[in-house]
């Protein structure tokens, strides 16, 4: 395992580690990875008016195949775009996320999935999990605000312990794959926009050479390389 999560914050808790709410400390060690502004708002401006220039577009490439958010969302678009593979999404994202591999000490080649979520009045996503298996190990997850109503913020379930986490303009948010999470339906009238990723490292140690090759290696579409 490229990371382990208690060191990493306990290392890092100075400079990259400031949560900006209080959150019960077991429940950091064992289920957060990273935390921090990355983003300017101008940053998550450019971001934020790509995303609703394409949404229709996005959505048109196939079916919503998410069933835990409202109907045709743009969340269910997830394995059919990835948004490092534009260029002007990719220019302000890629060294920032290479910066944050390179402190967390991960194993390169890096495959990213990231796609995004928009919630206009209504719109939510049920509890779930990125990860089924149950392995930690396997990837990280991990979101970043752009922008609308900072709360109600994003929901964590550790155990019986439900943490609602105030969202921040331009903040990452690296969690263990496991971890549950959900957002509440939205009451702002504009539109909340944020970005999702899943973290894929030193895979081979999970799935088969064929596996690897077929679901990493050559879906572009899906998945961005670091190098």
């Amino acid at each position: 395992m490229p990371y382990k999560l208690v060191e990493i914050i306990q290392d890092t808790w100075p400079q990259i580690y400031r949560p900006s709410v209080s959150v019960n400390q077991s429940f950091m060690q064992q289920e957060l990875i990273y935390k921090k502004v990355i983003l300017s708002e101008n940053e998550c401006n450019i971001i934020s008016n790509y995303i609703l220039e394409n949404e229709n577009f996005i959505k048109s490439l196939g079916p919503d195949i998410y069933p835990g958010t409202t109907e045709n969302s743009l969340t269910g678009r997830y394995s059919i775009f990835n948004f490092l593979n534009i260029e002007k999404v990719n220019h302000i994202l890629e060294p920032k996320l290479r910066k944050i591999f390179n402190d967390l000490k991960l194993k390169y080649p890096i495959y990213v999935q990231c796609w995004a979520n928009t919630y206009r009045k209504g719109d939510y996503i049920n509890p779930h999990k990125h990860n089924p298996n149950n392995n930690p190990n396997q990837f990280m997850s991990a979101n970043i605000f752009l922008q609308g109503n900072v709360e109600p913020g994003t929901k964590y379930f550790f155990n019986d312990n439900v943490k609602d986490i105030k969202n921040k303009k331009g903040e990452i948010f690296i969690f263990d794959s496991t971890l549950v999470h959900s957002v509440s339906p939205y009451q702002g009238n504009d539109i909340r926009i944020t970005i999702a990723m899943d973290i894929h490292n030193e895979i081979e140690k999970y799935y088969s050479e064929e596996h690897c090759k077929s679901e990493y290696e050559f879906n572009k579409i899906r998945y961005y390389k670091f190098e």
